[in-house]
């Protein structure tokens, strides 16, 4: 996926993890599921969660405990 088709399907995707934001009681751990999901969507080969985290800016640990 392209960065352009990312940023056409963000409000859509923004929809979608609404739905789940009364899964998560903070604000910074809900932003997580985002960062992952987006992670995935990416074209990046490598989508560990450590490449993930690290395009994100999110230290890995964190991102791993997320999953976890």
């Amino acid at each position: 996926m392209e960065a352009e088709q990312i940023r056409q399907w963000k409000p859509k995707l923004e929809c979608l993890l609404c739905r789940f934001t009364d899964c998560f009681a903070r604000k910074d751990t809900r932003a997580h599921l985002e960062v992952y999901v987006r992670g995935q969507f990416s074209d990046r080969a490598e989508k560990s969660v450590e490449s993930i985290a690290l395009e994100a800016r999110v230290a890995p640990q964190t991102l791993q405990e997320f999953l976890s």
